[in-house]
């Protein structure tokens, strides 16, 4: 982890910030709407009647666009978060500890060095027979033959690596003696010299494992979120009225209204932005995963239900069952201490609340007893340093961050 975090904002951390703050670009855009519009009403002479809007019909035409397209979206969003919940269930993948996995791997040396070969090795498994691969199981794990085996990471480009990962019913030996045959059958067919191929039983941790079940939670949290904003979106598209008759007077009452709109939003935006940059605050999970390389373990900042049950799903596969975590939050977060209280009463394990891990020596004292620690943030009040300061600290004292929490 670097020592200087680097502090890095999005343009989609900017829009998750106003809408999270849209109390406050309101009032401003209000104040700015009445001062502009009031300014105008309240100045100049009465004008003469006008036709109605003749821009309605272009406007009701963009509006049923827009509605239909988010329709569209919200559907496509849909069929993909139900896609990945199904593989989440019924993939064997996902019953597998990445940190103690049983695994045969097979490497394959080529003679020639012009390039990468993992795409020609991801064929040739694609080609292989499902029956001779997985036996009795053929129906149960046909479906998944890119999950339990896995490709690449090799670090020369004359080889590649093939990781048959271990699950219930799978005998990964007797699969790695097939593929072993079937790799030399498939490279003779297609004119390519095999120097080599060894092969290997291990056990414990797998990154590419590791690594995939990762790309796997990224791609759930980027499904979720994409459905929640554009079910967001869509509450915010109004269905354009048809207008009336208007005075000219009212009409420029409308136009200075409307740059006084803009103006408001300008201010109030650039406001927010400014204050967020020298405040430092922390406004979305990705900055704390960039600057420190830690995972969210759950999401409780919402009340849900299940936000519990996560985190304690998250903590057994890393830390095991049935013992004891440490909590650390910075000063702004208040009600810690009956947050962490109601954990521990509903959890099978205990969590310890380490307000002072810098200078109070009973609480660092208290950290020996503990499987790793947790830092509790809360968006738009941590700040980066506080989240910095307490990585360092845990690093120095030899103690291992697990991850973090929203709260």
């Amino acid at each position: 982890m670097a020592k200087n975090a680097e502090y890095v904002i999005s343009i989609v951390e900017i829009l998750k910030l106003i809408k999270r703050r849209w109390k406050f670009v309101g009032i401003i855009a209000l104040i700015f709407i009445i001062l502009c519009g009031g300014y105008k009403a309240f100045s100049g002479s009465e004008g003469e009647a006008v036709q109605p809007n003749a821009y309605y019909d272009i406007d009701k035409a963009y509006y049923d666009y827009y509605a239909d397209t988010l329709q569209d979206i919200n559907t496509s969003l849909k069929a993909d978060w139900q896609r990945i919940c199904e593989e989440r269930l019924n993939s064997p993948i996902y019953s597998v500890d990445p940190y103690q996995c049983d695994y045969e791997q097979i490497v394959i040396r080529f003679k020639d060095e012009i390039g990468s070969h993992d795409k020609t090795v991801q064929n040739w498994i694609l080609k292989a027979d499902n029956s001779k691969l997985f036996g009795e199981k053929e129906k149960d794990y046909s479906d998944y033959k890119s999950d339990l085996i896995l490709v690449g990471d090799a670090k020369l480009s004359s080889e590649t690596d093939v990781q048959l990962i271990s699950v219930e019913g799978f005998d990964t030996k007797e699969a790695a003696d097939y593929l072993i045959k079937h790799f030399a059958a498939c490279a003779k067919e297609d004119n390519l010299d095999i120097a080599g191929i060894s092969r290997a039983t291990a056990k414990g941790y797998n990154r590419n494992l590791d690594n995939y079940l990762q790309d796997t939670r990224n791609r759930y949290n980027v499904v979720y979120t994409s459905f929640m904003n554009s079910k967001a979106l869509y509450s915010y598209i109004t269905e354009p009225q048809q207008p009336q008759i208007q005075q000219s007077k009212s009409k420029d009452v409308i136009k200075f209204a409307l740059v006084g709109l803009i103006l408001g939003l300008i201010v109030s935006i650039a406001w927010i932005f400014f204050d967020v940059i020298r405040k430092r605050e922390i406004i979305s999970v990705s900055q704390i995963e960039n600057a420190f390389d830690l995972e969210l373990l759950s999401d409780c900042s919402s009340g849900s239900d299940s936000a519990l049950d996560v985190l304690n799903a998250n903590l057994d596969v890393m830390t095991g069952e049935h013992n004891k975590i440490a909590i650390i939050a910075d000063k702004s977060i208040k009600e810690i201490d009956d947050i962490v209280s109601k954990w521990t009463q509903e959890s099978d394990r205990s969590f310890e609340l380490c307000k002072d891990i810098f200078d109070n020596p009973a609480t660092i004292e208290a950290l020996n007893s503990t499987e790793g620690i947790v830092v509790g943030v809360r968006l738009g009040k941590s700040k980066l340093e506080q989240i910095q300061r307490i990585v360092l600290r845990a690093e120095k004292l030899g103690q291992r961050v697990l991850g973090f929490v929203l709260l």
